[in-house]
């Protein structure tokens, strides 16, 4: 007996470590795969800055050889690598304007009744439909 009660003590040892080694290796992986997530979400954002700016750079390429082209003289005050800012100003009046403009109407009392009327018809029809026996061809 004491050979057998070795060997299964010696077994459920290996099952232990080798459950445990499974655990962490699993770990492992979340660990590193939020590693990498942020490792590609940086790379991304990179990526859209370096095609922002490349955007930029060639607007005012194209801008400058416009203007080399019809003859126009660029203000000494501008930049030739960067274009303006835009120049918005929107009054708070507009901007009230325009949330009261977005928000949807409510219907007037006597539309809003008409239509839950038609619509209680309408499951009432259905049910009718459903509950009546169906004829046999």
């Amino acid at each position: 007996m004491g050979e057998l009660t070795q060997s299964m003590t010696r077994l459920r040892n290996e099952i232990g470590s080798l459950n445990h080694a499974r655990l962490e290796l699993r770990e492992a992986r979340v660990r590193e795969n939020g590693e990498r997530r942020a490792q590609v979400m940086a790379l991304c954002s990179a990526f859209a800055q370096d095609r922002a700016g490349a955007r930029r750079a060639w607007s005012a390429c194209a801008l400058r050889r416009r203007a080399d082209e019809s003859g126009i003289v660029r203000p000494a005050a501008m930049p030739s690598t960067a274009l303006p800012p835009p120049a918005i100003k929107v009054s708070t009046a507009a901007l009230k304007q325009h949330k009261t403009a977005a928000q949807p109407r409510a219907l007037p009392p006597q539309a809003a009744e008409a239509r839950k009327a038609k619509a209680r018809t309408a499951v009432r029809k259905q049910h009718k439909t459903a509950a009546q026996p169906r004829e046999k061809k």
